[in-house]
């Protein structure tokens, strides 16, 4: 009698072990939803959604393969990949020759380079930056704006100066406010 109760056990036991390996690992499913909400912010984010990134999770370690058209778009994707379980983002995108170009949207193209020296030169001399240490780089039209500035009012003038040169299509702001040395 003993013997059958613990055969009996011992299958009952096994049939359990075999349905629940064979249903999915709570970090799968984890990791799937986790997927999804990074795929979500790819399509809902204006600078990213045309671009074709693929992701994967895998123990909370996103991974991001695919083109895109610019060093700013594979960084954003990058930081839109960071929600809450991953871990890691392992980024594997490639861009599409490292552009050094923009385009005004008529047709004309404007070096990057152009960009940098009209901003800079929007920037110099303005009694809204004096005391100001801003740095300017440009890369496929984006541009980004580093150093200090003496108030908010002079990063505000900054940054509105470097979104309305023509040619650039975003403006990152590294910005901070400090006191004149």
């Amino acid at each position: 009698m003993r013997l059958t109760t613990f055969i009996r056990s011992a299958i009952a036991g096994l049939l359990v072990s075999g349905s629940a390996g064979a249903m999915a690992s709570p970090s799968k499913i984890e990791d799937g939803k986790i997927s999804k909400r990074i795929e979500e912010r790819l399509k809902s984010d204006a600078y990213v959604r045309d671009e074709k990134i693929d992701v994967a999770v895998s123990n909370g370690v996103a991974k991001l393969k695919g083109k895109v058209s610019t060093r700013a778009v594979k960084d954003r994707a990058a930081k839109l990949a960071q929600v809450k379980g991953v871990k890691a983002v392992d980024n594997r995108i490639d861009i599409e020759g490292e552009p050094k170009v923009s385009s005004d949207g008529a047709g004309e193209v404007i070096e990057d380079s152009w960009i940098t020296t009209k901003v800079k030169s929007r920037l110099t001399n303005k009694d809204q930056l004096k005391g100001s240490d801003i740095s300017v780089e440009t890369n496929g039209g984006v541009v980004k704006l580093t150093g200090t500035v003496t108030s908010d009012a002079g990063r505000v003038y900054a940054l509105d100066q470097a979104r309305s040169t023509k040619g650039v299509k975003l403006v990152e702001d590294h910005l901070i406010i400090a006191p004149k040395h």
